[in-house]
């Protein structure tokens, strides 16, 4: 093996080993819509083994019950969760999760590139960095959104890749049904694309016939099967709370976003950077390729077929730009395309190292918050978990908490998330500071501060602000003050 291959399965096993340590330390911490899925798993694995979330529950489902989105992602994080009985299990099943998506994306990649020569760019110098780029790009695509359903949609999504490599058979059609399926119960849209996916490969291989259809038919309808069979509630208690939900965080939003929300969303995100430009630079390669080939009846059906594409993806990360992680999904794919074709030519290797080089730096600053964060004694997970099972002598108790702290916090039988605090009336008061934008923990009327672990450590790389907190488990304990 060259210095240059020893360099990048080094780079892989760095990176396979700050996930993981950063797993063990409950890191990163959960935000956005982590509340609104993850705890099912933890309650999948509780006595009554149910299909619930008692911390969220938008829809007009009974006792909790999980039914504004389909569960295949809790009920595979709660398979994962087997391996792990601690609090930091969740983590750890992410981490596997990603990991076994980044080598899969990987061993992609490498079967791409393993016979490729370069005509346009000669330095191994040159080329070996290139693909340290490639790396660490993918990592970012991997690591990004990974408490979302399109965690594991990104796993499904460089298996389809994978699949299309594949000498084609009708076993492959029925497992490529199935895992469209797969990706349906996990996330709709993300299973709309995948079907277009599936088309697009059919389309290109000149496959699109009844056979191939019936094929792919048969594994769909088979794992419909099997889910209708599993599954516990009525698909159509299903339906009408994801159609429900729907209406609410998109049908009927009249959000208003600035520049600035798009910048935040798209360019300069904390788990996402330049990633737009990612979008944008991946697209233009495929049109290129798509003007460049013969104007056939073919390939004028690909360029529309793509611009279908490319409107969906528009109208649904843009329209709303919450919904950034219905583009990001698609991030190891984009990935690999600007791979592809990065030794076109000279100027096509230079944009594609750049945009790359840019996209990986939400990972590169990833790396060295928790690094810094964890050599200025940041509070892991299991310290967090362990100074609250001290400080709450009655485990029946009701706490209200933020919601990144659900992972040590959804084992006690009478919590919920915090929401006006001038309206709370629980017992405690768990305020966490990441994410807070908090220096000092605010004042709440009718409770005291029993506990104060804020800090202000600002972290920074020579000379500029890279977070405003220590990355960690940081958190305030509020007491209600009792009447006499």
């Amino acid at each position: 093996m060259s210095f240059g291959k020893v360099i990048l399965v080094f780079i892989v096993v760095f990176i396979l080993c700050f996930w993981g340590i950063s797993a063990i330390y409950g890191f990163p911490l959960f935000g956005g819509d982590t509340i609104c899925f993850l705890p099912t798993s933890y309650y999948l694995g509780s006595l009554d083994h149910l299909l619930i979330n008692k911390l969220y529950h938008p829809t007009q489902s009974a006792d909790s019950s999980f039914l504004f989105y389909p569960p295949l992602f809790p009920v595979a994080i709660f398979l994962f969760n087997k391996l792990a009985d601690s609090v930091n299990q969740t983590h750890i099943s992410l981490f596997i999760l990603q990991s076994v998506g980044f080598l899969l994306a990987l061993r992609l990649i490498y079967n791409l590139v393993k016979d490729f020569r370069s005509e346009v760019v000669k330095s191994k110098i040159l080329i070996y960095l290139f693909y340290v780029v490639v790396i660490f790009s993918l990592a970012a695509a991997f690591t990004s959104g990974n408490s979302r359903p399109e965690s594991l949609c990104k796993l499904y999504l460089v298996i389809a890749l994978f699949s299309f490599t594949l000498r084609i058979s009708n076993i492959l059609y029925i497992l490529q049904g199935v895992l469209i399926t797969m990706s349906i119960f996990t996330s709709p849209v993300f299973g709309f694309y995948l079907v277009l996916f599936q088309l697009g490969f059919l389309l290109n291989k000149k496959l699109i016939t009844l056979k191939t259809i019936i094929y792919v038919s048969i594994g769909f309808l088979l794992a419909v099967l099997i889910f209708l069979i599993l599954y516990p509630y009525k698909l159509s208690e299903l339906l009408k709370n994801m159609n429900i939900h729907a209406a609410n965080v998109v049908l009927n939003r009249q959000d208003s976003y600035t520049f600035k929300d798009f910048v935040h969303y798209h360019i300069f995100s904390p788990i996402i950077s330049f990633g737009f430009l990612l979008f944008i630079y991946a697209v233009g390669i495929i049109y290129f390729l798509m003007l460049k080939a013969n104007r056939n009846l073919r390939n004028k059906i690909q360029i529309l077929f793509i611009s279908f594409f490319v409107f969906v993806i528009t109208f649904l990360t843009f329209r709303r730009l919450p919904m950034a992680y219905y583009l990001y999904v698609l991030s190891p794919f984009l990935i690999i395309v600007i791979m592809k074709q990065a030794f076109y030519s000279k100027p096509f290797f230079i944009a594609s190292f750049l945009v790359l080089s840019l996209f990986s730096f939400s990972l590169i600053r990833n790396i060295y918050v928790t690094a810094d964060s964890i050599k200025k004694g940041a509070i892991s997970i299991n310290v967090f978990s362990t100074k609250i099972d001290e400080l709450i002598k009655d485990k029946n108790a009701s706490v209200s908490f933020s919601p990144s702290l659900w992972p040590a916090l959804v084992k006690y039988p009478n919590t919920q998330v915090a929401g006006d605090l001038s309206k709370c009336s629980s017992d405690y008061i768990i305020l966490q500071q990441v994410y807070s934008g908090l220096s000092m923990p605010p004042k709440i009327e009718g409770y005291s501060i029993v506990e104060n672990e804020f800090e202000n450590k600002e972290l920074s790389f020579l000379g500029i602000k890279v977070a405003s907190q220590v990355h960690g488990y940081q958190f305030a304990m509020y007491k209600k003050i009792l009447s006499e």
